[in-house]
């Protein structure tokens, strides 16, 4: 089904969740969906596979949730903190250039290993203890991510894009390079200059002054040790030629190194064990709650998709002009990836071809796919979103709210850098 009706529960979402009504997501999510069951006459049936659907892709995200869970895990033994101690030991109250280095290590883990969620769940944190929640530092975080996973040689979306546009996925990456470091080179200076000009501060106790400095180096170890296999861990397989370093083994070789350094002499050794063991399990209660949100939206996002509300925002592209052919392309991105931005590499899938049928040319597609990118850091059903507000304590919307301003600016940047360099005209 198409025409301007499918548009409508989109509209009736946008309107609700926005203000001056500024419902759930869950409430308005829900009455679009209703519209979209009326207008494509969906049964019960269909409706009920496509709701556990969104509920199963997200929940099916399990890397997502052992990565959060080691991480909280290791803020809970005291290796995050540690991590604070030290870096406060080095850059003093100079916070503004520590949270340029965060963002930096964010777009760098994301880019080596094509996913974002999994990277912010191990760095946010560490950010939030650092300096709290920051708007600025969230939205330059929420600025490489996308710009990485979508042109990572590593990432399902760079292999999806280079293949629509007939070239190796080397080649492509090679191509979005340099636009993928500018955008990093802005969001680091939007971190930096937002932390610098809250004159964000934070003073280390007299008693955490006078902890030695090895014995936090020491409770340092778990933490960069899973920082340094997130970072290198896809590298060192390469290298080995075997899978040594995945999403299983890496967080328990870290559980296990933590086990060690943080073990309790006064208690013991099973009580050692065991309360580790339950510490895990609880540690991943919060990203639960974050998936099971995202997920139930998406179901309701997947009866728009079914009636094809999506396919006919894209197909109004083909009444563009043709001097402006590649600007609508990538704006239709974006705002389709606000509702529909749960797998971008899905949402590349669904209007790529719509885009290349009407006259977008391949080398453009990247573009395109960094404005999905960009618009799925303002989605509900964001799997990097929801990893985001667990890392900082944070509901789904507070981020969302958070980012809405700084999205759309980090895609006029992006358009001025296409304009620059004589791509988009």
């Amino acid at each position: 089904m198409n025409g301007p009706l499918t548009l409508l529960p989109l509209a009736i979402i946008l309107i609700l969740a926005l203000p001056p009504f500024k419902l759930h997501m869950m409430i308005a999510g829900l009455a679009g969906a209703i519209v979209a069951i009326i207008i494509g006459g969906l049964g019960i049936p269909k409706i009920t596979g496509l709701y556990l659907g969104g509920v199963g892709q997200i929940m099916g995200i399990t890397s997502v949730m052992i990565f959060a869970a080691t991480a909280q895990l290791l803020s809970e033994m005291g290796a995050v903190r540690a991590i604070v101690d030290l870096t406060m030991r080095i850059f003093g109250n100079r916070l503004h250039l520590a949270a340029g280095l965060l963002v930096l290590m964010q777009a760098t883990a994301v880019y080596a290993a094509g996913l974002g969620a999994g990277n912010t769940l191990v760095i946010a944190p560490m950010v939030y203890s650092l300096i709290g929640f920051v708007p600025e530092v969230v939205a330059a975080m929420s600025i490489v991510s996308p710009s990485s996973w979508a042109t990572s040689p590593s990432s399902a979306e760079s292999a999806y894009i280079s293949s629509q546009w007939g070239v190796d996925v080397q080649e492509y990456a090679a191509f979005m390079r340099p636009y993928v470091f500018a955008m990093w080179i802005f969001a680091i200076a939007l971190a930096v200059y937002g932390t610098y000009r809250r004159k964000i501060k934070r003073e280390l106790e007299p008693e955490e002054l006078d902890k030695p400095l090895g014995g936090l180096m020491i409770k340092a170890i778990p933490f960069l040790v899973f920082l340094l296999l997130i970072l290198f861990g896809p590298w060192m397989n390469q290298q080995l030629g075997r899978v040594i370093f995945s999403p299983v083994t890496t967080p328990f070789i870290v559980i296990v190194l933590a086990l060690i350094v943080f073990w309790d002499d006064s208690k013991k050794w099973n009580d050692n064990l065991s309360d580790t063991g339950k510490l895990f399990v609880e540690s991943g209660r919060p990203i639960l709650y974050y998936l099971f949100m995202a997920g139930s939206f998406l179901g309701f996002i997947n009866m728009l998709q079914e009636i094809g509300t999506f396919q006919t925002l894209a197909g109004y592209v083909e009444f563009v002009p043709t001097s402006v052919l590649l600007l609508a392309a990538i704006v239709i991105g974006f705002l389709v990836a606000l509702p529909a931005g749960a797998y971008t590499v899905a949402t590349d899938i669904l209007i790529i071809p719509t885009l290349a049928l009407a006259g977008v040319p391949g080398n453009a597609f990247g573009f395109v796919a960094m404005a999905v990118a960009y618009g799925a850091m303002i989605s509900p059903v964001q799997i990097n979103v929801a990893a985001t507000a667990t890392s900082f304590k944070k509901e789904i919307s507070d981020v969302i709210s958070n980012n809405l301003p700084y999205m759309p600016l980090a895609l006029i940047v992006l358009l001025i850098l296409l304009a620059v360099t004589g791509v988009l005209f």
